[in-house]
């Protein structure tokens, strides 16, 4: 799990399904690679939903986000900076 400071997201799934969880805090942060990026355990509260070949998921800067559960997942992340 973990949240970027400046980076946006934008996942096309192209296989598999998975439960990915947003919003919420993330468990026993630690300080990530990029400028205000956050690492954790996994991400509490927040919302959880299946993801599937096909669906597009936005990401933006500052959302606890990661894949929970997956049956294997294939995906296109397209990452941008925003200021």
């Amino acid at each position: 799990a973990l949240s970027h400071g400046v980076i946006s997201e934008v996942w096309v799934v192209r296989e598999g399904s998975g439960t990915l969880a947003t919003g919420g805090t993330l468990v026993n942060p630690t300080p990530g690679t990029g400028p205000g990026e956050r690492r954790g355990s996994a991400v509490q509260g927040g919302v959880e939903r299946i993801i599937k070949a096909g669906d597009i998921v936005f990401v933006p800067p500052g959302v606890p986000h990661g894949i929970k559960a997956s049956t294997g997942i294939t995906y296109m992340n397209i990452r941008f900076e925003t200021r």
